[in-house]
């Protein structure tokens, strides 16, 4: 995965894992498309950290 997984996430993972031990196309099916919304939601939590904040905002004022 991209970065550390919180409990939800593991859950999630989990029962994926535990859908693609079983054989068959729904439960393989649901077990992929499991895997690939975690990494999508790693993705999206990754990218909303790497945004550019400033350092200084409009309502703060520099006193001298």
């Amino acid at each position: 995965m991209l970065r550390t997984t919180n409990v939800i996430q593991r859950i999630f993972l989990f029962a994926a894992a535990l859908g693609l031990i079983k054989p068959g196309l729904i439960t393989d099916t649901v077990g992929i498309s499991v895997l690939i919304i975690v990494f999508f939601w790693q993705r999206y939590q990754r990218n909303s950290e790497n945004t550019i904040r400033p350092a200084i905002s409009l309502d703060q004022t520099i006193e001298r």
